[in-house]
């Protein structure tokens, strides 16, 4: 939690930006993501030392329909697993194979646990 030093400095210098963004184009999402990490790795100075922010990011594109807020949150948060897997400042866009491959891995420790 910043202090109001912290919020001062966070009121100047951050990007401001929305959890949820409604495209209708994937690659201009897309582009639009590539263009936030690439800023949030400028370097900025903060109290007289050079600091940069990486961000990894999971995207998910809500085209299954009756998918609720708690599903979507848990693709995305499948999609950023894989976005970090790939390397720093990277993103992911969620695609249903990483939904099996979490399944699957669930089932395997649950059948590993089971055997112990």
């Amino acid at each position: 939690m910043f202090g109001r030093k912290g919020q001062s400095w966070l009121g100047s210098n951050c990007c401001r930006g929305s959890l949820a963004v409604r495209r209708s184009d994937p690659l201009g999402l897309i582009a639009d993501i590539r263009r936030v990490v690439s800023k949030l790795a400028e370097p900025i100075e903060v109290s007289g030392k050079l600091v940069s922010i990486r961000a990894d990011i999971g995207i998910v594109l809500e085209a299954e329909t009756g998918r609720g807020t708690d599903e979507l949150l848990a693709d995305a948060d499948m999609a950023l697993y894989h976005a970090k897997a790939k390397g720093p400042d990277g993103y992911a866009l969620f695609a249903s194979f990483m939904r099996a491959d979490a399944n699957a891995r669930q089932a395997l420790a649950e059948e590993i646990e089971g055997g112990l």
